[in-house]
Formats: C-alpha cells, sequence, structure tokens
C-alpha cells in the first residue's frame, strides 16, 4: 500500500517571515507607546494636581506631599521622551513594512 502525504500547511518563505517579524515589531513599538504615554500623561497630570493642591493651601504642609508632586511631574519627562522615541521606532518600522511590501510585488525603492 502507497501512503501519499499531503502538505496542507505551506511552508512561509523568507518574505513572509520578514513581514511577521516587521509586524511583530509595530505592535510593540505602538504597546511601548500606549504605556509610556500613558503613564506620562497621568504622572504629570498628578505632579501638577498635587502641586497646585500644595499651593493652595487645600492639604497639609507635609513636606512629603510636595515631594511626591515634583516626582509626579519630573518622572513625566522621561516617560514622554520614551513615548516621543516609539513613535519614531514606529514610523520607521511602518516605512519598513512598505518597502517590504514594494519589494516583494517587484516595484523599485524609489516609487515606494
Amino acid at each position: 500500500m502507497n501512503a501519499t502525504a499531503i502538505i496542507t500547511k505551506a511552508i512561509p518563505d523568507e518574505d513572509d517571515l520578514i513581514e511577521t517579524a516587521l509586524k511583530q515589531s509595530l505592535r510593540r513599538w505602538t504597546a511601548g507607546l500606549l504605556v509610556s504615554g500613558s503613564l506620562a500623561a497621568i504622572s504629570g497630570l498628578t505632579g501638577l494636581g498635587i502641586g497646585l493642591i500644595s499651593l493652595i493651601g487645600l492639604a497639609n504642609a507635609d513636606a512629603r506631599l510636595g515631594e511626591t508632586g515634583t516626582v509626579c511631574f519630573v518622572l513625566a519627562f522621561p516617560l514622554s521622551f520614551l513615548a516621543a522615541h516609539c513613535v519614531d521606532k514606529i514610523d520607521e518600522t511602518d516605512k519598513r513594512i512598505r518597502l517590504e511590501y514594494c519589494r516583494r510585488h517587484g516595484m523599485k525603492d524609489s516609487d515606494c
């Protein structure tokens, strides 16, 4: 009896693997942007809120509250820089995905 094996799932070629890796990279940078941007906004607004509460005098004149507000506000800046870095990497990855698409379809790099 002869047994014939039929391949039901095509083996992905190198182009598919590259495109998959680029899309995965794009998702990671987008997640990084979401997390760092959200934390930057929350931290900055919290720091401003605590600072205003301390400035107006609605809270007790506790040094820890003022320090917490300052730390939250200062923490927002590096998180904002990280979010900006993620935006740059998202743009770079998107360009690489488009370039790979053009190469797969026989277009020149200058046409993309």
